[in-house]
């Protein structure tokens, strides 16, 4: 047993979160700790770890047993450098390092033999003890965590106070990743993670000596790191065997039966009530009738209950754009002396649902930024024909007017709907009648992200730009704002670590890394199976060693991009030519659209009638020049798939 609560109690104000919890925790434990928003599963976090006191109860941990618990609210990090700050993960290690070298300093100028060995069986005793707690590998271990957590070396050197709120939190997680806890209590590991960084920490838990509760609102993180769930639920906890996805399954189950004999109940009731209405006056049917009447007041009701919110809300319905939505053309775009883009082609076509990804730094938010046009630059950014484009960056609350209510912050945005899609809409996101009237100021980090969401969402776009806008999410705003947006008839650009969002929604995932775009058709799960195959093939090229091997390497790279551009050139121009085309028929036919809804255009004898038929033809021209479009893009894309594989052949065995 690693810990044991027993009869646990909290509330705050009028509210109990839990009453006579007990739970235990047993070694080799992969436990995820599921419940709706407020049920109190941070609280109860902090309770096992001893750092919140119960109103009653207790919590029982042995006196060997060490419990960390990671908070999502970020405490002091301190150390002059990053790896310092992460090294105190360790402290004891630390100071047992010290003591060690001061035995040495005081061994170098002892002269009695006693004393020489007193300290020599005190350095002895140390040293095993340093070298049993992996002492000597601690800091390459520390290196290891900043590295995989997305750390550069030069990084190391930086005072904590250098790096911002989310990177903070990083050097928190690696702290308490160094500490090695028997019980690792992780309340939202992942809100300040990017996909790779993600993916090392499911690794690293995998592997992980000691017991796991986590709180997530990552399903395929939970799925992938958790072999059982505690459900918050009714101010206790109960369990289930499986992960997130078994967890889902026997719940629906469970109510499904749970309704099939709530069913059966109130038949037997209400058979049970006409039979007393009947007979009730009747003298010979008197015992019966009390027998029936002592059945009903004893019986226990089956009760239905479901602790989740129930969350659903509709995007409005997005004007139908042009073909091309939005391009970026030979853009270059630099932070300082650093180049992010040089010369950067990218298309969004109507119907696209791109998710960005890449690893962390390598220009995905900047890409965003350059679609929404919020970010200077060199090169042409164009929208296409009936574009509005709405951009949801992570720092929306910025745009936030903390005078207003919630609500009047909301109307503030308003474009016609009504105060009840208004108020659906704020209550979809986790803000209750009583919310709505509190002052955008007092509202938490995660409230603010989630009013700024529901602002972007009130809109009517046909292009949403959205990074990460599901990190202040739990589980049901999450999957109600995928239906949502699946439902969605614009384009939609977007950056998540949360792979069950990208898998629900994208129809292409986009690798930034180096400046550089690869496309992938589908979704996430089609995309990580792309890049296994690529990593698994050999090199497409026989190098010669070092000293020569990469001038070879930069030589066959350059073969392979001028056999691409051979291969394309005809191709990408015809692309390009009929994209032209498709806008220029398309701004026609919004012309004509306008002037058949103009009523001046019926007083001009035979206009209407000629405007309809040019508009027939337009029409007619476009389905052709979009047939053309389609077949010669999906053999441009072919030819880039097979080229993107020659060149990451070459590029990984660098």
């Amino acid at each position: 047993m690693l810990l044991r609560a027993h009869e646990i109690s909290k509330g705050f104000a009028d509210r109990s979160l839990f009453s006579g919890l007990s739970w235990q925790i047993d070694e080799q434990a992969r436990i995820g700790l599921v419940g709706a928003n407020g049920s109190g599963k941070s609280t109860l976090l902090a309770i096992l770890a001893k750092q919140l006191e119960p109103d009653s109860g207790e919590v029982f941990i042995p006196k060997n047993i060490r419990v960390g618990l990671f908070a999502q609210e970020m405490g002091i990090i301190s150390g002059a450098t990053a790896l310092d700050a992460v090294l105190e993960g360790r402290s004891e290690i630390i100071g047992l390092s010290v003591f060690i070298d001061e035995l040495h300093e005081q061994l170098a100028h002892a002269r009695e033999a006693a004393r020489i060995a007193e300290l020599s069986n005190k350095l002895g005793e140390a040293q095993a003890h340093f070298e049993a707690q992996d002492g000597y590998q601690l800091v390459s271990q520390a290196k290891e965590i900043l590295s995989s957590l997305g750390f550069s070396s030069a990084d190391l050197q930086r005072p904590p106070t250098a790096f911002s709120g989310g990177w903070r939190m990083r050097l928190q997680l690696a702290k308490f990743l160094l500490s090695k806890p028997d019980l690792l209590l992780l309340d939202e590991p992942t809100n300040h993670l990017d996909l790779q960084s993600l993916e090392w920490l499911e690794k690293f838990l995998d592997n992980y000596p000691g017991s796991l509760l986590i709180v997530s609102h990552d399903r395929a993180f939970l799925n992938r790191s958790v072999k059982s769930i505690a459900s918050l639920e009714r101010r206790s906890v109960r369990l289930y065997s499986g992960n997130y996805d078994a967890f889902i399954a026997a719940k629906t189950e469970e109510l499904e039966q749970l309704e099939k004999a709530a069913l059966q109940q109130s038949k037997k009731i209400a058979a049970t009530q006409a039979f007393i209405e009947r007979f009730r006056s009747k003298a010979t049917k008197a015992k019966q009738v009390q027998s029936r009447l002592r059945a009903l007041e004893k019986l226990e009701r089956i009760e239905l209950y479901d602790d989740a919110p129930v969350v659903d809300f509709k995007l409005p319905p997005a004007k139908r754009s042009g073909h091309v939505v939005a391009s970026l053309d030979k853009i270059h775009m630099r932070y300082g002396q650093v180049v992010v883009y040089d010369s950067l082609d990218f298309r969004v076509y109507r119907g696209d649902r791109i998710a960005l990804v890449g690893p962390n730094g390598a220009g995905k938010s900047t890409l965003l930024k350059l679609l929404a046009g919020v970010v200077e630059f060199q090169g042409k950014r164009q929208l296409g024909e009936h574009v509005e484009a709405a951009y949801f960056a992570q720092h929306q609350v910025d745009a936030l007017d903390y005078g207003r209510s919630v609500l009047e912050e909301m109307l503030s945005a308003n474009v016609g709907h009504s105060n009840t899609v208004v108020r659906s809409l704020l209550g979809a996101l986790l803000f209750s009648e009583d919310d709505v009237d509190k002052r955008v100021a007092v509202l938490s980090g995660g409230e603010k992200s989630r009013l700024a969401l529901a602002k972007i969402l009130l809109s009517t776009p046909n292009l949403l730009l959205m990074d990460e806008p599901t990190n202040h999410l739990d589980l049901a705003s999450r999957e109600a704002l995928e239906e949502a947006l699946a439902e969605y008839g614009g384009a939609l650009v977007f950056i998540s670590h949360d792979r069950f969002f990208i898998d629900r929604l994208a129809t292409k995932v986009v690798h930034v890394e180096n400046g550089t775009l690869f496309e992938y058709p589908g979704n996430y799960s089609e995309y990580e199976a792309s890049r296994e195959r690529e990593l698994s093939l050999s090199p497409t090229h026989s190098l010669p060693s070092a000293p020569n091997q990469r001038k070879a390497r930069r030589k066959a790279l350059a073969e392979v991009r001028e056999r691409r551009r051979a291969a394309s050139h005809t191709l990408r121009r015809s692309v390009a030519q009929l994209e032209a085309e498709i806008q220029q028929l398309e701004t026609r036919s919004s012309e004509i659209e306008s002037a058949l809804a103009d009523p001046q255009t019926y007083t001009r004898t035979g206009q209407a009638q000629s405007l309809g038929s040019e508009r027939n033809a337009l029409s007619t021209q476009l389905e052709a020049l979009m047939e053309r479009w389609t077949e010669e893009q999906a053999e441009l894309e072919a030819i880039d798939a097979r080229f993107d594989q020659e060149e990451r052949a070459l590029v990984d065995d660098d």
